[in-house]
């Protein structure tokens, strides 16, 4: 939207905000592109396009793959090109938690009980999710595959 793009350009300056097309957006060079829409974007033909730092947003199924292993094989290609990548379920939890306490409050859920329990997850154990990836030299996206079927599985007979 050029207009909303305007507005920003006015407010932050046009050398820092800039309008690009859809078509160019993957081209676009940025510190963080952030897919908040459509899923299915990240793809083996556009990561070498990629001019970004890190990837990081709320659209689910960013990665197009149609397995866990295709897309630890696209996280892993992400990372070859020197971009950080973690799989929107792994950092889209503030949301869920939010909406759990609030349900289970009601009417006493207070913005106090709630940063408690996102900065927990979103802050705390996302930083950590990411050194220990760095530490292990794996993907973000890999070890956190590796920590839910280990929650899942581990106490199967």
């Amino acid at each position: 939207d050029r207009n909303k793009v305007a507005v920003l350009q006015q407010k932050h300056g046009s050398d820092l905000v800039r309008y690009a097309s859809p078509d160019e957006i993957y081209t676009a060079e940025a510190d963080i592109f952030s897919p908040c829409a459509m899923g299915g974007i990240i793809t083996e033909e556009r990561i070498p396009l990629f001019r970004f730092k890190i990837i990081i947003g709320s659209a689910n199924n960013q990665l197009k793959a149609t397995s866990k292993e295709a897309e630890i094989a696209l996280a892993k290609k992400v990372a070859e090109a020197g971009i950080l990548f973690v799989v929107d379920w792994a950092h889209n939890n503030g949301g869920v938690i939010a909406a759990s306490v609030l349900w289970q409050l009601q009417e006493e859920a207070t913005q106090e009980q709630l940063n408690p329990r996102i900065e927990l997850a979103c802050r705390t154990k996302f930083r950590k999710l990411l050194e220990e990836a760095r530490e292990k030299g794996t993907t973000p996206t890999e070890l956190v595959y590796e920590k839910v079927e280990k929650m899942v599985y581990e106490n199967e007979s």
